[in-house]
């Protein structure tokens, strides 16, 4: 079967502006005296702290779009989307602890005088963050959940594909019949699955195009050795609805991405990060 063509999927918007203002800070950081602040750091550690802080987390944020990209990979002839997939994936998971520890940091610097509005700043997303960081623990682990569930059928299609045309009708019943061997175990493992709310979708979507394949399959197991397999094998509206489901692949990783929050985050980063720039300039500007 394949799949529709995956559309390019969008990088997150402002990577370039984020790049530049890190550089930025970088320079002011090297140049900048170190100004007494709050608890006996300076003004620039603080700040150098937090930004190195917000940095760090937003490497969470770029592995889960990463993630996500690698999704967009799927294809009933691609065999190396779920080694992609799950590498993707436990990339991810793995920047979880380090940008949860990130927001430790923010969370416990003592932000007064003038860096009060940067810990107003800071406050709120540190609630957001936490909240965002613990979801996405389990957008992964649901997610490794599904790819491994869907792995037979994955292998098996993979395999079919890459054969040569049968020879004969007993070939083509072998090969189906192992086909809908696949498809159950695949179905089985994803019926024991609880999701939670961010993948109900993307969890429905294979359900989905695993019984409407599994229909076809049965379809055409019934009719051999009558069946003209290029001749007849529009025959079904479910194969129809394959065809769909495949093209609409793309749109399912995008909700995917949209029901996710941590993404909903770049505009307090932002604010953060542009704070963290003004406070910058005002103190290398008054000395």
């Amino acid at each position: 079967m394949k799949a529709g063509k995956n559309d390019e999927y969008c990088v997150r918007g402002g990577e370039i502006h984020k790049s530049a203002l890190a550089f930025s800070l970088a320079l002011l950081f090297a140049v900048m005296a170190l100004v007494p602040g709050c608890g006996g750091d300076s003004i620039a550690a603080l700040l150098e702290r937090s930004d190195d802080s917000i940095q760090e987390f937003e490497k969470a944020i770029t592995q889960a779009d990463h993630c996500l990209h690698a999704l967009l990979g799927f294809n009933f002839e691609n065999a190396s989307f779920l080694d992609e997939a799950l590498s993707a994936v436990r990339s991810g998971m793995d920047s979880l602890q380090p940008a949860g520890h990130a927001v430790d940091v923010l969370s416990s610097t003592d932000y007064r005088g003038k860096l009060a509005h940067l810990g107003e700043l800071v406050s709120g997303f540190v609630v957001d963050a936490r909240s965002a960081l613990e979801e996405l623990s389990l957008v992964y682990h649901d997610l490794e959940s599904i790819l491994m569930a869907i792995e037979p059928l994955l292998l098996k299609e993979a395999v079919i594909t890459q054969m040569e045309v049968p020879q004969d009708q007993a070939e083509w019943r072998g090969r189906l019949l192992d086909l809908r061997q696949a498809l159950e175990t695949t179905l089985q493992a994803l019926a024991a699955l609880t999701v939670g709310p961010a993948m109900t979708d993307y969890h429905s979507y294979f359900t989905d195009v695993s019984v409407a394949l599994k229909k076809v399959v049965d379809q055409i197991i019934s009719r051999l050795p009558l069946v003209d397999l290029e001749a007849d094998i529009g025959i079904s509206a479910d194969f129809s609805r394959i065809l769909e489901m495949l093209d609409s692949y793309p749109m399912v990783v995008e909700r995917l991405k949209e029901s996710i929050s941590i993404f909903s985050l770049d505009p307090v980063i932002s604010e953060i990060e542009v704070e963290i720039n003004d406070l910058y300039m005002e103190s290398n500007s008054s000395r």
